[in-house]
């Protein structure tokens, strides 16, 4: 499983901080950089997440 990882800013259901949306071999899962709040994540939204990089990262920026 490739490493997925991006970052929600005040997206925390419990205390509003910095949320990080990534994966282990276990699967993806949303945790919260302030306090510590760790929800897994669907099979289908992993998915999505991991479709979304690929074609964000496809589209590299040039060099002016």
């Amino acid at each position: 499983m490739p490493e997925i990882s991006t970052m929600n800013l005040k997206s925390c259901p419990r205390c509003g901080g910095a949320v990080r949306i990534t994966s282990d071999m276990y699967g993806a899962f949303k945790h919260c950089l302030h306090c510590g709040f760790v929800k897994d994540l669907p099979k289908e939204d992993m998915e999505m997440i991991q479709n979304a990089i690929a074609a964000r990262t496809g589209k590299g920026r040039s060099a002016a």
